[in-house]
């Protein structure tokens, strides 16, 4: 099973060096609850071709969704800016919204492919348990987003910035009592705690992010974020 993941990641890369600059977009015939939780930075234009908006979507470093209205001959693309808990209403019938998967990011259960960091993430709208949490990210083949890496800490910072609730996140010291590591097996970096933080001791073995990072009770149900890794 691995060495086919493996096989098909290799696969996706040669097509993207192959296709250049290309990018793959999958029609959303139906707004997915997923894509209602972000706020977009939105850019409109005037155009009669629906590859032309793919194009001004595949320039920018974050563009994840574009719509084409052929009725009125407008483009807009859109830039995840926060998570919130905001309405971006129902599709039109003769708007088309599409979303950038890369070839392997499920846009059509709610994900976004944020381009510029390489991640492919999705917010949950209920709460749950650390258990379930890890639970619900796996349905889809996914894990507790891992924050490891400077730039994808820094992107997710930016996003939840505005929420002012505590987010599940994938590291805890379960192991260890005091050592908090990420899933992949990374400590996790003193820079990235809140201040006074990690300062559950035995009570507060998982992590959040509010700000900065915090250790809280694995029992406690709070929102998520999971990712899918080619």
């Amino acid at each position: 099973m691995m060495r086919f993941k493996i096989m098909m990641c290799l696969l996706q890369l040669l097509s993207r060096m192959t296709n250049g600059t290309r990018s793959a977009f999958e029609l959303l015939t139906q707004r997915h609850i997923g894509h209602t939780v972000y706020e977009y930075q939105m850019t409109t234009s005037s155009t009669t071709r629906a590859d032309t908006c793919a194009a001004s979507c595949a320039r920018h470093p974050r563009c994840s969704i574009f719509k084409f209205n052929p009725n009125t001959s407008l483009c807009t693309i859109f830039v995840p800016d926060t998570f919130l808990q905001v309405s971006s209403g129902n599709l039109g019938d003769a708007e088309r919204h599409y979303a950038l998967t890369n070839g392997w990011c499920p846009v059509e259960y709610g994900y976004i492919f944020l381009k510029d960091v390489q991640m492919c993430i999705w917010l949950s709208s209920t709460q749950a348990t650390q258990d379930s949490a890890v639970s619900q990210c796996g349905l889809q083949g996914g894990r507790l987003v891992v924050l490891a890496d400077t730039h994808k800490w820094e992107a997710i910072q930016k996003l939840t910035i505005n929420m002012g609730v505590y987010v599940y996140v994938g590291a805890d010291d379960k192991a260890v009592d005091g050592t908090f590591v990420w899933n992949n097996g990374r400590l996790v970096n003193a820079s990235m705690w809140h201040p006074h933080e990690p300062n559950g001791q035995l009570a507060e073995n998982c992590v959040a992010v509010y700000r900065g990072l915090v250790d809280v009770p694995c029992f406690i149900k709070l929102t998520f974020i999971c990712e899918i890794l080619c």
